[in-house]
């Protein structure tokens, strides 16, 4: 027997295999679209896509409409192995886009997905106020190695003599070791430069995407003045290390007070109110240089990397966090208009490769998507 025909009998055997272990079977279930106060939305645009693993079409879906109990069933056949996923969209006029709710089914019997039909339940934020508010997805490299230097929000720039910003909203600066290119640590300090100036956390770690994940408006009081972010690689048995730790949490946001000026009782008489999404990435500066056979290559800069998001209300004393998604484009010198960034090319688009629901919109690189 050649060698061709031995390979032809492996190949067809091996697609066999494939062909058995997967399965082809009913799927069902219901999305309930809820608002805010959990009052059923009637008329909602559902849109529900799946990746048909050995199926005759490679990706299947389809949509339609909440009826007046503010529901939707789905139906249909999926072809998957021990589990299959499925993508689900909300949208409606008036209301915020709930995108990309993955359910999971995770057995297959009797030519049925389990579990079978139940009810998922997505909550939509309603348009009110929407404001037009400077935004940036700022990455790079800081601009004086790991020394304080300020940030302005509103220009979306470094301050002089880094670069064009005028006043800063925020001052970052950075501590860290490293022994090798996987082995460090590294602590980034967030300040701020007026007394009453701060940031606090709020979570959103909801199964689905929120197409707004803030509140409609940031938080009179409960700012601290300094923040400390640690970034540091994860070490398993006797040193053998895994892949590092950038601190990036992707259910961490942020709210901001800045450029915050007090009368003599302490009292906020002037604030701008900004929102953070997304947490930050953070890599310290020795972490980046490359060893080869005991030599060292630095990068063309010695600074630590930072990416992270920011809206600013550009109008003092207006906590509307509300931002205006249409014909809003990000400042100059976002991560969105430039093709590269220090993180490389693939690190940039691989964390947001859009995902695409039959019967809904593509999710595209605005505000809060």
């Amino acid at each position: 027997m050649t060698t061709k025909k031995i390979f032809i009998i492996v190949f067809v055997l091996w697609a066999g295999i494939g062909i058995l272990s997967a399965r082809t079977a009913s799927f069902k279930i219901t999305i309930e679209a809820l608002d805010l106060a959990g009052n059923p939305i009637n008329d909602a645009r559902v849109g529900y896509g799946y990746d048909n693993a050995h199926g005759p079409n490679r990706f299947g879906g389809g949509h339609g409409f909440t009826d007046g109990h503010g529901k939707f069933t789905a139906s249909g056949q999926l072809s998957s192995f021990s589990e299959a996923f499925i993508a689900i969209s909300l949208t409606k006029e008036g209301y915020y886009p709930a995108m990309n709710y993955p359910f999971r089914t995770h057995t297959s019997r009797l030519r049925r997905w389990y579990p079978w039909d139940p009810l998922i339940t997505m909550v939509m934020r309603d348009i009110r106020n929407p404001i037009r508010m400077h935004w940036k997805r700022q990455t790079g490299f800081m601009p004086d190695g790991e020394k304080a230097v300020g940030y302005d929000f509103e220009v979306g720039d470094w301050v002089a003599p880094h670069g064009k910003g005028r006043t800063a909203d925020i001052i970052f600066s950075s501590e860290s070791w490293a022994e090798t290119t996987s082995h460090y640590d590294g602590t980034l300090t967030l300040s701020f430069p007026n007394e009453g100036d701060g940031i606090q956390e709020f979570r959103v770690n909801t199964a689905y995407h929120p197409t707004l994940l803030s509140d409609y408006a940031a938080p009179e009081d409960g700012y601290e003045s300094v923040l400390l972010h640690r970034s540091r690689s994860n070490v398993k048995l006797e040193g053998e290390v895994i892949a590092p730790n950038v601190g990036h949490d992707p259910d961490q946001h942020f709210y901001l007070r800045t450029r915050t000026v007090l009368d003599a009782n302490g009292n906020v008489v002037s604030a701008h109110y900004s929102k953070w999404k997304g947490g930050i990435m953070y890599l310290p500066q020795t972490a980046h240089s490359h060893v080869y056979k005991n030599h060292r290559f630095q990068p063309p800069t010695a600074a630590p990397q930072l990416t992270f998001t920011y809206f600013f209300n550009p109008t003092a004393n207006d906590r509307n966090m509300e931002h205006a998604r249409s014909n809003n484009p990000p400042l100059p010198g976002s991560e969105f208009d430039s093709p590269n960034h220090s993180f490389g090319t693939n690190g940039q688009r691989n964390h947001r490769r859009s995902q695409y629901t039959p019967g809904s919109t593509p999710n595209r690189p605005a505000a809060e998507e």
